[in-house]
């Protein structure tokens, strides 16, 4: 008796009109949010490659072990299309050499197009 009132109800809930708009509501948003976040991705992808290349010239520019600033780039996350998480938050490369022990803090980021992002970073560094 329970099991066929919740089957009745739960299928007079599926089958009204509100149930249908906001299930092609909420399949709108996840395309829309994957075609955006595919976008961001391409570009962190761009500039990761970018910063690689040049770092990589950087270190056979070099002259001797001792001078050489060795930086380790993190690649963005493939996944991150669905969700970001953490990936834009975090630190994109970091510079080690000799005497130096780099922490989580010490990570940089490769560049970003916000431009409030800029602002922030030079009041901070005003501190």
């Amino acid at each position: 008796m329970l099991k066929t009132l919740i089957r009745r109800e739960l299928l007079d809930n599926l089958m009204t009109f509100r149930f249908a708009a906001v299930l092609l509501i909420t399949l709108l948003l996840v395309v829309v949010n994957t075609v955006v976040l595919i976008q961001d991705y391409e570009q962190r992808l761009a500039s990761y490659n970018d910063s690689v290349k040049r770092h990589q010239q950087d270190l056979r520019n070099s002259k001797t072990y001792s001078t050489a600033y060795l930086f380790i780039d993190r690649a963005p996350n493939p996944l991150s299309i669905f969700n970001v998480g953490l990936d834009k938050r975090l630190g994109n490369y970091i510079g080690i050499y000799h005497g130096f022990m780099p922490t989580l803090w010490d990570a940089r980021m490769h560049g970003t197009d916000n431009p409030f992002i800029k602002i922030f970073i030079f009041q901070n560094s005003m501190l």
